[in-house]
């Protein structure tokens, strides 16, 4: 896993990451699968919302959240940083995964936690240092 959070704009952030994923979750089976994400967020009060892509020519739209879109949003607390992700989904229920980063020591503390109407359908909890 690779992650970066470096400045956006005067007092947002960006956090960049990609995941690497076992084939059907085996070790015993090679090759992996990449998946890399990025998201920017600027404050709004004592959160951090997630910016929209800038295009000069479009006029600001609202997340279409009923339509399965993700409306994300994050924090910085005494835990570490924070990163939510909700959506509706097609059935009326819905999905939040959480995802938190935190120092610890020379490396970093990762939680993630993916919820299902409420219930909790995987946590998954790591720990990654800096490789050169």
């Amino acid at each position: 896993m690779d992650v970066v959070i470096r400045p956006f704009r005067h007092s947002g952030f960006a956090i960049e990451w990609v995941n690497v994923t076992l084939v059907d979750g085996r070790r015993d089976v090679p090759g992996g699968r990449r998946r890399a994400l990025a998201l920017a967020f600027v404050p709004m009060g004592e959160h951090f919302v997630e910016a929209p892509a800038y295009d000069p020519f479009r006029e600001r739209e609202e997340v279409p959240v009923t339509q399965g879109q993700p409306l994300r949003w994050a924090l910085l607390d005494e835990k570490g940083l924070w990163v939510h992700s909700f959506v509706v989904l097609d059935d009326g229920r819905f999905e939040l995964q959480s995802y938190l980063r935190a120092p610890d020591g020379d490396g970093l503390r990762l939680v993630f936690e993916r919820i299902e109407d409420g219930t909790v359908v995987r946590r998954i909890e790591g720990r990654a240092v800096r490789a050169e």
